[in-house]
């Protein structure tokens, strides 16, 4: 049998084969809020880059062009991870599936994070320390919260990578098989 996958598949619809992390799913959750919340606080120190000048030239309209750039980027990243940590891969081609993937994705996250908001405001003025201890175990509770709400969006626009046999080939000791159809008698020997 062949090894290569090339070998196997010459014209394969799928450029490489994806497994996923093969971890618990509470861990695979922590792993996504984790990796979706670093990626798109690096991403967001950029965007605020883009976000300046196109407010700048046309406000309202620059607002908006930035706000849309932000959530087609966060529905490509959480389709990524995705397809990292799950498996799992892109189910359409359209330029709109991210978008509308990231503006659901945003809008779930932020009403997720609306009891920490209401929290925060309500809490006195606490010292240093109390309050970076509590903020730590928030953002460690929200990595999970934050993917599985990540994960179950994702779920939306994804499916699972499933690899199809490979097709199996005319072994050379089996004689051909005749071709199928209504025979002709033969004429009598003499």
């Amino acid at each position: 049998m062949a090894g290569n996958l090339s070998e196997l598949y010459p014209l394969n619809p799928y450029p490489k084969e994806r497994k996923g992390l093969e971890l618990n799913k509470y861990v695979k959750y922590f792993l996504h809020g984790l990796g979706f919340t670093a990626i798109m606080f690096v991403i967001t120190i950029g965007w605020v880059f883009i976000l300046i000048p196109l407010a700048i030239c046309g406000f309202c309209f620059g607002i908006v062009i930035a706000l849309g750039i932000l959530v087609y980027v966060m529905g490509w990243v959480n389709t990524w991870l995705m397809g990292v940590i799950w498996g799992k891969e892109k189910t359409g081609k359209e330029w709109w599936g991210p978008l509308i993937h990231g503006a659901l994705l945003f809008v779930v996250l932020l009403v997720l994070s609306l009891p920490w908001y209401s929290v925060k405001s309500v809490i006195p003025e606490l010292n240093a320390w109390p309050y970076l201890l509590i903020s730590i175990v928030v953002f460690l509770v929200y990595c999970f919260i934050d993917g599985i709400a990540a994960y179950y969006v994702g779920t939306m626009f994804t499916e699972t990578f499933v690899r199809k046999e490979p097709p199996m080939e005319p072994t050379e000791s089996a004689p051909p098989a005749p071709p199928e159809g209504p025979k002709e008698p033969s004429p009598p020997s003499p």
